[in-house]
């Protein structure tokens, strides 16, 4: 396509009666369209390409200054629906695939060793959440596939991860934490077990989520029960010395979410 751009081909457009061009087999057509009386049809070149078409509203190949498709959607057995970007928003997202993402991964790549965990697994996670989601369009499509491949390797297992946000804790807090065999979510969520005594001094296990954030040193704590999530974030705020969170506009949209639906406390 981009080769074509490059040719600078003239286009113009003409209109026909539908009836007296339906044979023409130099004019492309959808086989399954129903087109009305009058049609218009976008001609590319002298001879490159005629379409049935509503669009185009450039005067040469030229005037689109580049092409790039960056998502694909499959729609049925033969059908696919692509994404694409022309022109500044193109060279935009070319852009930040060779000056950010890639300056990004390699680093990422080289210093995996020296990155702790929790860094190594947040920024993988930002990677593939700005430009190798599947429904972004700030990735070159032609180069998602090869770096997803690549990504899947330098993310940190969750095992790995697991055991590793578990040994950040201090060992007082360790010992309210039973670990259970349920899989590490998205975004360091896991979900524990917390051991307390309640009223009647009877031990028990209450499921609960965390969301732990060492670099922020923030930690959001849900519990279902109203009675006993206010007895937890009034042990926390007088045995671990942790306020509340009022304002969390400048934390990600994720987290903005979670604390919706969770009490918050930070470290």
């Amino acid at each position: 396509v981009n080769e074509t751009i490059d040719l600078n081909l003239p286009i113009s457009i003409s209109s026909h009666k539908y009836n007296s061009i339906r044979s023409d087999l130099n004019i492309y057509r959808l086989s399954n369209e129903l087109y009305p009386s009058d049609v218009r049809c976008v001609n590319i070149g002298e001879s490159y390409s005629r379409e049935l078409c509503c669009g185009t509203h450039v005067s040469s190949t030229n005037e689109i200054e580049d092409f790039l498709i960056v998502r694909v959607d499959s729609k049925g057995q033969s059908n696919k629906r692509l994404y694409c970007l022309t022109g500044s928003f193109a060279k935009n997202v070319r852009y930040l695939f060779e000056n950010d993402f890639q300056k990004q991964f390699h680093y990422l790549k080289q210093n995996h060793d020296q990155i702790s965990v929790d860094e190594l697994y947040s920024q993988c996670r930002k990677l593939r959440e700005i430009y190798l989601d599947e429904k972004s369009l700030l990735f070159p499509f032609n180069q998602r596939s090869e770096y997803l491949n690549h990504w899947h390797k330098l993310m940190p297992d969750k095992k790995i991860l697991r055991k590793y946000l578990l040994n950040q804790l201090n060992e007082d807090s360790k010992k309210n934490f039973i670990h259970s065999n349920v899989d590490l979510p998205i975004y360091d969520i896991g979900y524990m077990l917390l051991r307390y005594d309640d009223e009647n001094n009877t031990r028990k296990h209450q499921p609960y989520v965390i969301y732990i954030n060492f670099q922020q040193r923030l930690m959001i704590v849900y519990l279902k029960n109203p009675r006993q999530r206010s007895q937890l974030i009034e042990k926390m705020r007088n045995q671990s010395e942790m306020t509340m969170i009022e304002n969390f506009e400048n934390y990600d949209q994720q987290t903005q979410d979670l604390f919706t639906t969770t009490k918050k406390l930070i470290v």
